[in-house]
């Protein structure tokens, strides 16, 4: 049995020396004999035995030879049977067999892992085994059942698109990932109707195309968080329908198009959104924004367009062109918001019926556009202890009365300039307990990065 103890190997190397100075000197000529030799010999051979049966890695020997002693420090009780193996080579055959057991009992089968290292070959991927990850997000989720699964992306770099499909109870884990789209399809897209319940988690991650839209997102009760989100040509960069909620995420369009459209029955907190010429926000139906930034840069354009029904929003900050509410039925609320625009802040159109609460509200030209309302007779539009700034033009700007009993009610608000509304037939402009001040300063423009 090999001798593992280095005090003992050495006792034995301290024996080997004393008796070669005891028989061999370098003062004289005595002699040896045979027996003598032959016993430094034999201890040399033991010495030597046990150095090599002791050395740990025996590398150019079978594994079922080694003999090398194991001295358990631990509990006896946490190897197989309850006791600690004899020798390394057994040590080692319970830790691989312990590595395989794990691997395959407790790998889940509902975890993908992507890398830009990894394999789409069968056999060098793994579901639940991040030392095997997939190369592509279409690898990974054609493995993954379709519902109650999960992807995790590594990290790096990936040029593809990601369609989710038919996925339910779903996550996406993109977070510090750096994906760009290809082609005509959006660069992550859920399917209308047949993907519920899913989550984006995109903290860090910069998401981009230069065709399609970068984000459709038309599933069923989703969620998105974070995430910067660019599309970089005439394209929209979001789409979103059916109840989805989008925490922390920054959309951008850098080229010509719009930065979204078709904003519908959603929810979007602390959010961004900023276009350089088209309209910003497209159209927007039954959708809460809070805290939310819409800007067109460029300020040659829209911030918002169209709210054909019901759109709350809540302490957000609109800047353009004309910041919002040009466009047939726009039916907006908006409360403790601050808006502005390079032009005219509020442009009403046609059956436009928007309520305005606590709002600071400024135009370099006209504060309130009313030229193009037109519709139904009962639509009232409300201006609700706001503060209204005009710059050249008017705090409202009256058109000629075309349509009669159309309404805008101002009340408790405060005015930069004076206004005196018309008092002909077709009166639109009711005022309730107003305060004008002539020397009222304009607050701060809004600013993003």
């Amino acid at each position: 049995m090999a001798i593992t103890n280095k005090a003992a190997i050495q006792a034995l190397i301290d024996a080997y020396t004393a008796n070669i100075t005891l028989y061999i000197t370098s003062n004289n000529n005595k002699e040896i004999t045979g027996s003598q030799l032959k016993q430094i010999l034999d201890e040399s051979s033991v010495i030597l035995e046990d150095l090599k049966d002791s050395y740990f890695n025996l590398l150019d020997e079978p594994r079922t030879a080694l003999s090398v002693n194991y001295a358990n420090v631990g509990n006896p009780l946490n190897w197989n049977g309850g006791t600690a193996p004899a020798t390394q080579n057994v040590v080692n055959d319970q830790l691989a067999q312990r590595l395989t057991d794990f691997e395959t009992n407790n790998a889940s089968q509902n975890i993908a892992y992507v890398a830009t290292t990894g394999s789409d070959t069968i056999g060098e991927n793994e579901l639940g085994n991040p030392l095997k990850p997939f190369a592509t997000f279409s690898a990974a989720l054609s493995a993954l059942p379709n519902s109650n699964a999960k992807i995790v992306a590594l990290g790096g770099s990936y040029t593809e698109n990601i369609n989710l499909g038919a996925k339910s109870n779903f996550v996406l884990d993109i977070r510090g990932c750096n994906i760009t789209g290809t082609g005509a399809g959006a660069a992550l897209r859920t399917n209308g109707g047949a993907t519920s319940n899913m989550v984006i988690l995109a903290e860090g991650a910069n998401i981009s195309t230069s065709s399609g839209y970068v984000l459709e997102l038309n599933a069923i009760n989703g969620l998105v968080v974070g995430g910067i989100w660019t599309a970089t040509s005439s394209n929209i960069c979001v789409i979103t329908t059916n109840q989805n909620r989008i925490v922390g995420s920054t959309f951008r369009n850098t080229s010509t198009g719009k930065c979204a459209d078709t904003l519908n029955n959603g929810q979007f907190i602390n959010c961004i959104f900023k276009s350089n010429t088209a309209t910003t926000i497209n159209r927007t139906n039954n959708s809460v924004f809070i805290a939310c930034i819409i800007e067109n840069s460029i300020v040659s354009n829209f911030a918002i367009l169209t709210s054909v029904t019901l759109s709350l929003f809540i302490d957000c900050g609109i800047k353009g062109r004309v910041s919002c509410g040009v466009g047939a039925d726009f039916k907006g609320r908006f409360q403790g918001c601050k808006i502005e625009a390079s032009g005219k802040a509020i442009g009403m159109q046609g059956d436009a019926q928007p309520f305005f609460y606590n709002c600071t509200i400024s135009g370099t030209e006209d504060c309130i556009d009313m030229t193009l309302v037109t519709g139904a007779s009962t639509s009232q539009s409300q201006f609700v202890d706001c503060k209204l700034f005009a710059g050249t033009g008017d705090i409202f700007l009256e058109p000629i009365y075309l349509v009669s009993g159309k309404k805008i009610y101002s009340v408790n608000n405060v005015y930069n300039k004076v206004f005196v509304p018309s008092v002909t037939a077709e009166q639109r402009v009711f005022e309730f307990n107003k305060t004008q001040i002539t020397d009222f300063v304009v607050p701060p423009s809004i600013t993003i990065t």
